[in-house]
């Protein structure tokens, strides 16, 4: 029998870590997914008082909203959603000053954004996708679906999007033939089935980076050689350019201030990866640490002192590890190890993220045989 989170109720449990002696606390308690969003996609409201997650029965495509209380884990259900997956959950997020936040949804008119105001209850609905929230609350940034492969052969009109929060037509900054005719071996991947993904707003929100690739889907479709690659532009959609190409990486984040971008790359095919800072206006890259080698999902902490990434043996029947590299220290810390079930994107991503102050660190595990929610607390 499937039990669901129940509002109204905290399910928090605290243990510490057999292995680092640190505590932990696991949040969420059910047969069902519980997983906050994408790693770069803050689950704290901006008070730092509630954090915002998604669960689901696996393998079904809806699933409910929830907010939890951070510190007790009192629970409160606020919405549902027909267009969830377990790997970024419906990309609920918290909007501007965290009265609001928003989550992707899909009725009889297509793929809508919905948004919530936390004292009334009152939705709005928006049409269009969501893939991140600009820092003001103002504005949706989405891209063309990367398995549409009607909408993507028309370069001119795919792309990334902005749409306003407050209603009204999407704008197109950023086509699939703009960023083409920018790329150094344009020529050579003009047949390829590119499109655009994952657009991160600066903290500041006066930029945005994109990622333009072919990979998982058309190089195991037709056989096509990676492209992968970064570009930024403004957040009024001008200065479009060119930053860096890594065919050998993958989850770029901003750094907190804006001007450099993390990544995992790897320098060769037979090499360990590293994580890189790359300046988003001239490309050039030097390694963000040879303190440890390369994780999965890294995400530098507010004061950017400190990063956190995640580490698995095995996708299925493997372990895991959540390590903080403390820069300013010259030390490396692990936070959590743990069984890992099933490391897939069907199953159940790590993806460990910071709180806005820095306190906390948040990621999900399913050692328990389904997905939860587990946060540890840091201390100086």
């Amino acid at each position: 029998m499937v039990t669901t989170p129940r509002a109204g109720r905290s399910e928090k449990r605290v243990f510490r870590d057999r292995r680092t002696g640190r505590e932990i606390w696991q949040m969420t308690r059910s047969d069902q997914a519980s997983f906050h969003s994408y790693y770069d996609l803050c689950p704290w409201s901006p008070d730092g008082t509630k954090i915002i997650f998604c669960a689901m029965t696996p393998g079904q495509g809806s699933g409910d909203i929830y907010w939890m209380d951070a510190l007790e884990g009192t629970l409160h259900r606020c919405g549902h959603s027909r267009a969830v997956n377990p790997h970024t959950g419906a990309h609920q997020q918290w909007l501007g000053d965290g009265e609001r936040f928003a989550y992707e949804d899909a009725d009889a008119g297509g793929r809508v954004v919905r948004v919530v105001e936390l004292a009334t209850g009152a939705v709005a609905r928006v049409a269009g996708a969501m893939r991140m929230v600009s820092p003001d609350g103002r504005l949706f940034a989405s891209h063309t679906d990367p398995h549409d492969e009607v909408a993507i052969a028309r370069r001119e009109s795919a792309g990334l999007s902005l749409t306003p929060v407050a209603g009204g037509a999407a704008r197109l900054v950023a086509s699939l033939a703009a960023a083409l005719e920018l790329h150094p071996q344009r020529g050579t991947i003009a047949h390829r089935h590119l499109y655009i993904k994952h657009p991160k707003w600066s903290p500041a929100g006066d930029r945005l980076f994109f990622v333009f690739t072919n990979e998982i889907h058309y190089e195991r479709l037709y056989g096509e050689p990676r492209v992968k690659d970064i570009y930024a532009l403004d957040a009024d959609g001008g200065n479009l350019r060119h930053v860096c190409s890594f065919p050998l990486g993958h989850h770029p984040s901003w750094h907190p201030d804006g001007r450099r971008i993390l990544l995992n790359r790897r320098p060769a095919p037979d090499a360990p990866f590293q994580f890189l800072l790359v300046d988003a206006a001239t490309g050039a890259a030097e390694v963000a640490t040879d303190l440890i080698a390369g994780g999965g999902h890294p995400l530098f902490a507010p004061d950017g002192e400190r990063l956190v990434a995640e580490y698995v043996t095995a996708a299925r029947a493997g372990t895991g590890r959540v390590a903080c590299v403390d820069l300013a220290r010259s030390r490396v810390d692990d936070l959590a190890h743990f069984p890992v079930v099933d490391h897939t994107h069907e199953g159940t991503h790590i993806h460990p993220t910071w709180s806005r102050d820095g306190r906390f660190v948040l990621y999900n595990a399913d050692s328990s045989g389904s997905a939860e929610i587990y946060v540890v607390p840091l201390t100086a």
